[in-house]
């Protein structure tokens, strides 16, 4: 029997196995083969193949609420730059400069690609959509200029984000810690907690209920964990300082939330999980717990690239960590975490001999820069793009004469990177670069 003359529900059966590539064919055969291909269970079906890949819980939640055309230009997007990450020195869909509303330090690409939060040297935060001339939401700063600055997003406990800021007051030997949650869907940014601590602090992260901030107070190193309600800053139990026991610095390390219970460290030593203690109940105020911690597993392994940089640890429906990437010189670390508290770690060498100055990692896709890496025409910059576990391609992209990047931020979901470039006594700009576009005609 003709393809075509099957039961329509046997054609959606079938048709929500094959590739996108088969399902745009099938398309152009015929009238019918179109109405059936444009059935928003055939998207729905892709979409949730592609979150699989590259899970965006900001997707996931707004799947409902999705036209049939929007779940088609998701799915079509996703597969479009499946082979646009792969391409060498390939050219943009568009390179679109956004307009900069303060001193800018650090940006971030929110997931989805359409939401971008600037951060400027006094810890203001700026929130606009990369389409908009500008910003919708702005929140201030101390009015004082920060030193050794930290930016991280995440996701919080329901699955919106999370944007902690850290930074030191030179004036009064000091650190600052910001945390927002933000909503893009309303949009909204509220501020968690604002915290001035005197300590040293040099890393930080923040998920499902735990801000942790890696600090040093004289000679001594430690992690201070809160716990705390992410939409209110209440706090939920007494404040912990872990003494992790680190054999290398904490100023070279990075760290990640990977769930309530679990602690993930990477320094220029290696990686270490830890365990995050039980809160003492009804002490939430008082002087923090201090306590000494053991590692539940880790891995001695000399790394160059300082500070380290690992991906964002994302989860699935059963919110389980999955995965932590890590980009060294010329290597990628990859470290299974599926079975809490063990890991195993595998080291992959890359195609290319060139190391990233500038790394975003996600967990399927990576982009990095490096200032030597030039292309052929000095009017472009090169950027290094990796499709897990090592296909790399390049993307090629126009600068101003004498240009540093000295950010990059990226979002796998759409492909676009934001790159925070400057030139020697001149105000950053921002330059999104769109590997697809908008469209998927």
């Amino acid at each position: 029997m003709p393809l075509h003359h099957l039961p329509l529900d046997l054609h959606v059966q079938i048709f929500q196995y094959l590739p996108i590539d088969d399902i745009l064919r099938l398309r152009l055969v015929s009238k019918d083969m179109c109405t059936v291909l444009s059935l928003r269970y055939i998207w729905h079906s892709a979409i949730m193949k592609a979150l699989e890949v590259v899970p965006v819980p900001q997707i996931f939640n707004n799947l409902c609420n999705m036209p049939t055309e929007a779940l088609r230009f998701e799915a079509v997007r996703s597969f479009k730059l499946e082979k646009a990450w792969r391409k060498e020195d390939s050219i943009p869909c568009s390179v679109k400069e956004i307009p900069a509303f303060h001193d800018m330090v650090y940006l971030e690409l929110l997931p989805g690609g359409d939401w971008l939060a600037t951060i400027a040297c006094d810890g203001s935060v700026c929130l606009q959509h990369v389409l908009e001339p500008a910003p919708r939401i702005t929140k201030e700063g101390i009015g004082v200029s920060l030193q050794n600055m930290t930016s991280a997003t995440s996701n919080s406990s329901k699955l919106d984000s999370l944007l902690v800021i850290t930074g030191r007051n030179e004036t009064d030997a000091s650190s600052h810690v910001f945390l927002y949650w933000i909503d893009t869907r309303i949009p909204c940014m509220e501020p968690v907690l604002n915290l001035k601590l005197p300590v040293n602090i040099l890393t930080a992260s923040a998920g499902f209920g735990v801000l942790a901030v890696g600090a040093v107070l004289g000679e001594e190193e430690f992690i201070h964990v809160m716990l705390i309600d992410e939409y209110t800053g209440k706090r939920l139990g007494r404040d912990m300082v872990i003494d992790v026991q680190l054999t290398g610095s904490m100023e070279d390390s990075t760290l990640s939330i990977l769930s309530r219970d679990y602690l993930f460290i990477c320094c220029s030593f290696g990686f270490s999980l830890h365990r995050i203690p039980e809160p003492e109940k009804g002490e939430e105020d008082g002087d923090p717990r201090m306590i000494q911690a053991k590692a539940s597993w880790s891995l001695k392994l000399e790394l160059t690239l300082v500070p380290p940089l690992s991906s964002p640890v994302l989860w699935g429906q059963a919110r389980r960590p999955m995965a932590v990437f890590l980009l060294d010189y010329r290597e990628l670390h990859a470290l299974n975490l599926a079975v809490l508290p063990t890991a195993s770690h595998i080291k992959v060498p890359l195609p290319v001999q060139v190391d990233g100055d500038l790394t975003s990692l996600g967990t399927h896709r990576g982009v990095w820069w490096n200032r030597r890496s030039l292309s052929a025409d000095r009017r472009l910059l090169q950027l290094w793009t990796e499709d897990y576990p090592v296909v790399v391609g390049s993307l090629l992209v126009p600068r101003e004469e004498d240009e540093e990047v000295e950010y990059l931020s990226l979002d796998e979901w759409s492909g676009r990177v934001c790159l925070l470039l400057r030139r020697k006594g001149e105000k950053a700009r921002i330059l999104l670069v769109d590997s697809v576009g908008t469209s998927v005609a």
